[in-house]
């Protein structure tokens, strides 16, 4: 009884050794996964953000050539103002006229809005590649802190778990 008495404080003592060891190594390990998320997450909003800027770009070079037909309609139109002869003609050629304005401003308004959004885009991708070096040379940081802290405890550990199985092979402790 002494002698499985003897065992258990020693199973006990490997035991809390083990944890001192688990906690050494703290929450390294989820740290450098959480930091692997980021920067993916960070890299992910930025292919996301260009290929918004991609689809702006293209948006405003449609509205360009949108003003280019446009202007060429209204120049016709109001070349044609000088030629009717009735006022059924000056109506439909002014109300063409009148359309033509407003695609012309509506196309310029958009091209306004794509460019802000793109100027936008601009800095938060910056700041995205900012944010990934950041994260990357901590993320470096605590890998090596991680690396450092499992070679320094690895034999200690491995020797302690082999302890603990020796003590619970021969106490015929159930674990």
């Amino acid at each position: 009884m002494h002698e499985t008495m003897e065992r258990l404080v020693k199973l006990q003592s490997v035991d809390y050794q083990l944890k001192s060891i688990k906690e050494k190594m703290g929450n390294l390990p989820e740290t450098v996964i959480a930091m692997e998320s980021r920067i993916k997450e960070e890299e992910e909003k930025k292919v996301q953000e260009s290929e918004r800027m991609n689809q702006n770009q293209a948006s405003v070079t449609k509205n360009q050539g949108k003003i280019k037909e446009y202007r060429a309609k209204l120049e016709k139109y109001q070349e044609q103002l000088y030629l009717v002869t009735t006022n059924r003609e000056y109506d439909a050629l002014t109300a063409e006229i009148d359309y033509a304005k407003k695609e012309i401003a509506e196309a310029e308004s958009q091209i306004l809005e794509a460019r802000d959004e793109n100027q936008e885009l601009e800095e938060s991708i910056k700041s995205a590649d900012e944010n990934i070096e950041a994260l990357k040379a901590d993320l470096e940081k605590a890998k090596k802190n991680l690396g450092k802290t499992i070679q320094e405890t690895r034999d200690e550990k491995n020797r302690l778990e082999k302890e603990r199985q020796e003590i619970i092979f021969t106490s015929g402790i159930k674990s």
